[in-house]
């Protein structure tokens, strides 16, 4: 089990990129979900527990050999001279590299040997959350508070542009909890998962927009499409991931009222994906969508 946790916990970490959704396509077949995921599982199965260790060992070439997202290529300089040149796609595997490097310091500076370990045992070493055998469950609330408080790659709480208002989209570790607690009811529950937010990134946006959900200006729209897109943690991205946000919440109370039964905002959000006709591409940038 804690193996299976730490899986999926490491690929939460790594849900970003898509700003080269495009790109990778076109370079691999795959979206960057399936991608990392692949990736992951390759290693798992070839005996790398993902740890901190192996994590903290991990290099930044071999990493973009996993991700099959060379961090460099080959391009002609000079009529039969070549030479090696960063890659298109070596900034986003930076990204990766980092996110994984800082799990692997901050695990070895809290003492726990993984993000599994790290998860399943909050009373253990440094960790903040309930004391070990505790009889009431961890909270969802509370994993996602340990996870931020611990991983600047789970830290997702902005300032509401104009105010000193923390908005709490916590899109990573809101998506793991929510895993956990479909994966194992019965270890983890974490209580309040199923009613978290849900579609704070600029991905849901797009599709609010394709389906006429949410009305943009026009400069706005643009916005969504340039090349490169919207900084992370501008304003403007900050605004717009909240107002993805909200309107997934507003389509769950509208489903609520169609369906007789609550629908939280992460099954309004998988009714949205779902939706024929799915529109909207991400473009080619690695900012923005909470990464």
């Amino acid at each position: 089990e804690e193996s299976e946790v730490n899986f999926l916990a490491v690929i939460a970490a790594l849900d970003f990129g898509d700003g080269w959704r495009t790109s990778i396509v076109a370079l691999t077949g795959r979206p960057y979900e399936e991608l990392v995921t692949f990736a992951l599982m390759s290693q798992h199965i070839s005996g790398d527990p993902l740890s901190a260790d192996s994590l903290a060992n991990l290099s930044l070439f071999n990493l973009g050999n996993v991700l099959n997202l060379p961090i460099t290529e080959e391009v002609e300089v000079a009529p039969c001279i070549r030479q090696d040149k960063p890659s298109h796609h070596k900034p986003l595997v930076e990204r990766y590299y980092s996110v994984l490097q800082n799990i692997a310091l901050r695990l070895q500076e809290t003492g726990f040997p993984s993000l599994g370990r790290f998860i399943l045992h909050p009373g253990s070493a440094h960790a903040k959350g309930k004391p070990s055998g505790a009889s009431e469950p961890e909270s969802a609330a509370s994993l996602i508070a340990r996870l931020s408080g611990t991983f600047a790659c789970f830290s997702d709480a902005p300032t509401h542009p104009g105010t000193d208002q923390k908005l709490p989209f916590n899109r990573k570790a809101a998506t793991l909890a929510r895993r956990l607690q479909s994966r194992f009811p019965a270890s983890l529950p974490l209580p309040g998962a199923e009613s978290l937010p849900a579609g704070a990134d600029l991905q849901t946006l797009r599709l609010l927009v394709g389906h006429n959900l949410v009305t943009l200006s026009n400069a706005l729209r643009a916005k969504l499409v340039a090349k490169p897109c919207i900084t992370a943690n501008a304003e403007t991205e900050i605004a717009l991931r909240a107002c993805a946000a909200v309107a997934v919440d507003r389509l769950g109370k509208a489903l609520t009222t169609r369906a007789g039964r609550e629908v939280p905002p992460a099954i309004a959000l998988t009714f949205l994906r779902n939706l024929e006709g799915e529109v909207g591409e991400a473009a080619e940038s690695g900012e923005g969508d909470g990464a």
